[in-house]
């Protein structure tokens, strides 16, 4: 499997901001947030390797940082995710630049992990303080993603929301308005659809 673009966060100084940070390989543009201090760069926390970037509740916001990559039309996107409270939100997007988000994971409030593309699906709970490992694949059939979790079984097909499955754009988002915490690690992303009894051959 050769991966189009990755992103492990080891580059970078424990401290950063993410914003303008450009490490990593295979990707068109750096990091970019909306606020200082959104997103930073932190030792990682069990289950993920050396740095990880932990997303922020800024006062009054939540916080998100976004990178682009070469434009996919079908493939996969791996990530690890952790969430330091199983009632706040953060999600991993998919999206196609210009147009807006195409699919997306989201650590919900109600202590779910749920795909949401044209609608919100239910795949599984989530604890506090556990890393799990997301496989995303999309396109293989025509606006169309599904889900693998730590290496099991990919979920239904679900419709991407809006029209057809270009990607172009991860982002990185803390949904909410108080408290909560975050991370992320190890992102990578091909443009060969797998199952996930080879994802886990490579990973």
């Amino acid at each position: 499997m050769t991966w189009i673009a990755t992103e492990n966060f080891d580059s970078y100084t424990i401290g950063n901001d993410m914003n303008t940070l450009n490490g990593g390989s295979g990707w068109t543009g750096a990091w970019t947030s909306t606020g200082a201090g959104e997103g930073v760069i932190v030792a990682a926390p069990s289950g993920m390797t050396t740095n990880a970037a932990e997303m922020l509740w800024i006062t009054g916001d939540g916080g998100d940082a976004q990178r682009s990559l070469s434009l996919l039309t079908d493939g996969i996107v791996s990530f690890q995710m952790r969430a330091a409270q199983t009632d706040r939100l953060a999600r991993f997007t998919l999206a196609e630049s210009g147009v807006g988000s195409k699919a997306y994971i989201r650590f919900d409030s109600d202590g779910n992990i749920k795909a949401v593309g044209s609608a919100s699906n239910t795949l599984q709970a989530y604890s506090a303080n556990t890393t799990y490992r997301i496989l995303i694949k999309f396109g293989h059939t025509a606006g169309n993603f599904a889900v693998s979790i730590d290496g099991g079984a990919y979920s239904a097909d679900f419709d991407m929301s809006g029209t057809g499955s270009n990607v172009n754009l991860v982002t990185l988002v803390n949904e909410n308005v108080t408290t909560s915490s975050f991370f992320f690690d190890d992102i990578k992303s091909g443009a060969t659809v797998v199952n996930s009894s080879a994802f886990l051959a490579f990973m």
